[in-house]
């Protein structure tokens, strides 16, 4: 039983860190979606950045990730009260622990976040996340996916994490609930 439960877990883990990414025909309608997103008058420099950094976040490939990196460290660079750039730049710590075991930065930089701008849900996705699968503490990380899904109701990361943590718990019918609507929030 607890064999199958830690399998579980892995699973769930490798599932989030790098879904499927199979190619598509390039006509698509979700290749086209997932261009970088252009530059935009009226934003600031960071804020470019950091949303050309969740776009390479997005892809959840090494290419990608490194690349996210770079761009929110630029974005904070450009403005170190960006709180979003923490927040993408604790995502990348949090994924890349298993590895790296660099999950307590992570930790710091979504704290920094909601320090600087307690009224996002990502950082607390991230903390959610990161108590899911480097702390184990489950209730804490339910907690946190419940803040950051009270603060954004669209946020699909929130959703999708939140709902690897309920089937985690063998709590399927919520799990089924939060992953349709992490679909419905952002179906690419």
């Amino acid at each position: 039983c607890v064999a199958s439960f830690i399998l579980t877990c892995a699973v769930c883990f490798i599932a989030a860190a790098f879904p499927f990414s199979g190619s598509r025909p390039s006509n698509s309608p979700t290749q086209v979606s997932r261009l970088p997103p252009p530059t935009r008058a009226g934003k600031s420099d960071a804020e470019q950045l950091y949303e050309r950094g969740r776009f390479f976040w997005n892809k959840r490939t090494d290419d990608g990730l490194k690349k996210s990196v770079q761009l929110f460290k630029e974005a904070i660079a450009s403005d170190a009260n960006h709180a979003r750039s923490y927040s993408g730049l604790a995502d990348n710590y949090a994924f890349e622990a298993y590895q790296t075991n660099q999950w307590r930065k992570g930790e710091e930089l979504a704290q920094k976040a909601i320090e600087l701008d307690p009224t996002l849900a990502e950082p607390h996705a991230s903390l959610g996340f990161i108590d899911m699968f480097h702390q184990w503490d489950w209730i804490a990380a339910e907690s946190e996916f419940k803040r950051a899904i009270d603060l954004v109701g669209g946020y699909a990361t929130a959703h999708q994490w939140y709902s690897i943590l309920l089937q985690t718990e063998g709590r399927f019918y919520e799990a089924k609930r939060e992953i349709d609507r992490a679909v419905e929030c952002d179906p690419v």
